[in-house]
């Protein structure tokens, strides 16, 4: 079975970030103060990527080490919010993560 969210989605939707926070909450079984903190977090990033304009269109030698400065914080307050347990989960769960030029899939197989 295979999973495909946001494929190719942009960054800048806030229909996008909803989509990843609740994903979250659903894989972490994040508490409804964590499933809180942890949609703050992505709205912080859907702020900082419509900043910065980062988007689909955004060239790529300019967005690549913009995303990955903003998705290294994004993970790392992500973190902060998390038992160990949902922290162990959420680092196995960002390597299915792929962002390049403004764009983010996210695939698994079960």
């Amino acid at each position: 079975m295979q999973y495909d969210v946001g494929k190719d989605a942009d960054l800048q939707s806030d229909q996008f970030m909803d989509g990843i926070a609740c994903l979250l909450y659903g894989a972490l079984n994040l508490d409804q103060q964590q499933f809180d903190q942890v949609y703050g977090v992505m709205q912080k990033l859907l702020q900082d990527v419509k900043q910065k304009g980062l988007s689909k269109d955004t060239p790529a030698p300019e967005a690549a080490e913009a995303m990955k400065q903003l998705l290294e914080q994004w993970k790392t307050d992500t973190q902060t919010v998390l038992t160990s347990e949902q922290t162990r989960i959420f680092a196995d769960l960002v390597t299915h993560f792929q962002v390049e030029r403004g764009k983010f899939g996210f695939n698994v197989s079960f």
